[in-house]
């Protein structure tokens, strides 16, 4: 992968492997971490998470399709299913980056318990 950045929908976790007893290979091991980077989205990621609004408001005017609907309804617990790709090439993209402000907030207020 030399440029763009891709978002993986993981609803299996297949990523990482799944659960223990799932017989798939983690797709994981076949991304070279040497050239991309792996990056869980959530919310911190304030471009990122517009951009996937973006594209999915398109997709359900294109398709009407109920699943892009269905992530829109939620779009934070969405974003925890969506992996990011980004090569070393995109490293400074603004949909690469967390929201340092919304990264800190967020965990401030899980440590606040």
């Amino acid at each position: 992968m030399t440029g763009g950045l891709a978002f993986i929908v993981d609803d299996e976790a297949w990523l990482n492997g799944g659960a223990p007893s799932s017989p798939k290979t983690p797709l994981v091991n076949f991304i070279n971490k040497e050239t991309v980077s792996v990056v869980p989205l959530s919310p911190a990621f304030s471009a990122a998470k517009q951009f996937l609004a973006d594209i999915l408001k398109q997709h359900v005017t294109e398709t009407g399709s109920a699943r892009a609907k269905r992530c829109l309804q939620d779009l934070d617990a969405f974003m925890g299913k969506v992996t990011m790709l980004v090569p070393a090439s995109e490293k400074a993209n603004p949909l690469a980056q967390a929201d340092v402000t919304t990264s800190v907030s967020t965990k401030a207020s899980s440590t606040a318990v």
